[in-house]
């Protein structure tokens, strides 16, 4: 996907925190594989694609932290699990292009793998956790600058207005 064909599909994003999870996305793509960069965002997160050598191996082994970090980022934004799959037989509506061919299940199995990595105090989940603080601080901010802007519906952001 071309970056203008990326940015037309962030820019019909009408939640700001599910904006904030869809520029996100890549950083935290790229605290597991810079590999991701190069796919679409259908197969960034979706599919396990056959692995014909050891980067796609290492690809389809670190996709479900990659996904929970992904959706870990969104609870910590406030957005309901609803708000961060896509699978509409279980009320999913999320906006996040990665997300959209999640399902419900993958995406909260993949949240209790990222949480129980983040909490492990090896080196690999210490630098995993100290790079993503740094990315939801940005998320937050992102958020909390459109504040004024803000029109959604969902329930973070009304209850935020109500605030």
């Amino acid at each position: 996907m071309t970056a203008r064909k990326r940015a037309d599909r962030l820019a019909k994003i009408t939640c700001p925190r599910q904006a904030a999870v869809a520029r996100a996305v890549g950083p935290i793509l790229d605290v597991f594989s810079t590999g991701f960069a190069k796919m679409g965002p259908d197969e960034r997160l979706a599919a396990f694609v056959p692995a014909d050598d050891y980067a796609a191996r290492w690809r389809n082994a670190v996709r479900m932290p990659a996904l929970g970090m992904v959706a870990r980022l969104g609870r910590d934004l406030g957005l309901g699990t609803n708000e961060l799959h896509g699978d509409a037989k279980l009320r999913g509506r999320t906006q996040v292009p990665e997300l959209v061919g999640i399902n419900r299940t993958t995406l909260l199995n993949a949240l209790w793998i990222c949480d129980a990595m983040l909490e492990d105090r090896a080196d690999m989940p210490a630098l995993a956790l100290a790079r993503y603080t740094t990315i939801r601080s940005r998320a937050q901010a992102e958020v909390r600058s459109e504040r004024s802007r803000n029109e959604c519906e969902c329930s973070a952001c009304s209850k935020e207005r109500a605030a």
